[in-house]
């Protein structure tokens, strides 16, 4: 005669893995997704899992409890410390190996006009190091810059109406149309003090 039978063996949690990319830039979001192989390599779904994120300063930037398989994200900032990150996960006792993922340099900057005034921050991870030209109509004007991290400058936009002006680095352009005031059309820094800029 014939006997049958099942045999069920009992999943035991050997790997754990994590897949993220390895570099991001400033602004983006650093995606991860944890992973639990038992010991036939065969993946055991939907177990807690606790990810780690710290910064290329040792700062710990992320400590959350997730499940294996499932899409987690961190939403990097425009300034965000340049270099290697690492992170790693912890599930069912297994520690994953860590991972590094590097963050791009950003040089980038916040263009504002208001009342008159040109404000422009350094928003990025780097000293903000570039030519900036300003237009007041057909009047272009080129401002040589070098602000640290979170440095502003600011400049006085003179003429005498309503203007067309526009702000560019070469990558981002601003401007719009404003009511400028002060007789000759020019960019004036203030005498008051000096803001971190050049030229």
């Amino acid at each position: 005669g014939y006997f049958n039978t099942s045999i069920q063996i009992i999943q035991e949690a050997r790997k754990l893995t994590v897949s993220t990319p390895k570099e991001v830039s400033p602004g983006e979001e650093v995606k991860m997704v944890a992973t639990l192989y038992d010991q036939s390599d065969l993946v055991i779904s939907s177990k807690p899992v606790a990810f780690i994120l710290t910064d290329v300063n040792g700062n710990q930037l992320l400590n959350k409890l997730s499940d294996t398989d499932k899409e987690e994200y961190y939403q990097t900032k425009k300034d965000s410390p340049y270099g290697y990150w690492n992170l790693s996960a912890n599930s069912e006792g297994i520690q994953s190996e860590t991972y590094r993922i590097y963050v791009n340099n950003n040089m980038e900057a916040f263009f504002e006009i208001i009342n008159g005034t040109l404000y422009i921050r350094n928003i990025g991870n780097v000293p903000y190091d570039k030519m900036v030209e300003i237009s007041i109509g057909d009047h272009k004007e080129i401002k040589y810059l070098n602000l640290s991290q979170t440095e502003s400058a600011q400049f006085e936009l003179s003429g005498d109406g309503d203007y067309n002006v526009t702000v560019s680095d070469g990558e981002k352009v601003a401007g719009g149309i404003f009511t400028l005031t002060g007789g000759v059309i020019g960019v004036n820094s203030p005498s008051s003090k000096r803001f971190g800029f050049l030229g």
